[in-house]
């Protein structure tokens, strides 16, 4: 709750307009007395597969979920930071997401920003579609250059009670694949 100055036009009696300013309370659905919200966002993050066969595989899934558990959140948004050596390919809100919209930021970063306000029990899930090519892993040298891919999700709010869970890092382990063919 909190109190504003409103500026308020009417008729008077006699037929003029007539101005002034009065106080009104103005419900944000936040407990503290100067209206800021503390929010709880809660991020998770999971893919389609726990390794990734560079040589074979050529798509990797990551779904994000992001849930509010606390007051309403504004100005929220999300970035999800990836290697270089992966090519983001898209995303797709799930059936059960609030609206959300995501820009590449560059070339290892993808900026989502949520409707205001992200009320408590809202949930955006998202699948981010990555593509994954040998020559960008091995570099011309024939070796898998990274032992993992890392790809972190932070959330960003005006206030939360417990931003420390806001961030969320996973790795997906790689491994060349070569096919050899022996004859004899």
């Amino acid at each position: 709750m909190v109190i504003e100055d409103v500026f308020i036009l009417h008729l008077d009696i006699m037929g003029f307009f007539a101005c002034c300013i009065h106080q009104a309370r103005i419900d944000t659905g936040c407990k503290a007395e100067d209206g800021s919200c503390y929010s709880n966002l809660i991020v998770d993050v999971s893919f389609d597969k726990t390794l990734v066969l560079i040589g074979n595989d050529t798509v990797i899934q990551m779904k994000t979920t992001m849930r509010n558990l606390g007051e309403p959140s504004f100005n929220t948004s999300f970035l999800v930071h990836y290697p270089e050596e992966v090519l983001f390919n898209s995303f797709k809100p799930s059936a059960v997401s609030e609206q959300v919209n995501c820009a590449q930021f560059n070339n290892t970063a993808i900026y989502c920003m949520l409707s205001d306000p992200f009320y408590q029990r809202m949930v955006v899930e998202l699948d981010f579609l990555f593509e994954v090519f040998r020559n960008s892993f091995e570099k011309n040298t024939g070796f898998v250059s990274l032992p993992a891919l890392k790809i972190g999700v932070t959330a960003v709010t005006d206030n939360d009670t417990n931003p420390a869970d806001n961030t969320v890092s996973r790795n997906v382990s790689l491994a060349a694949y070569t096919r050899v063919t022996l004859q004899v």
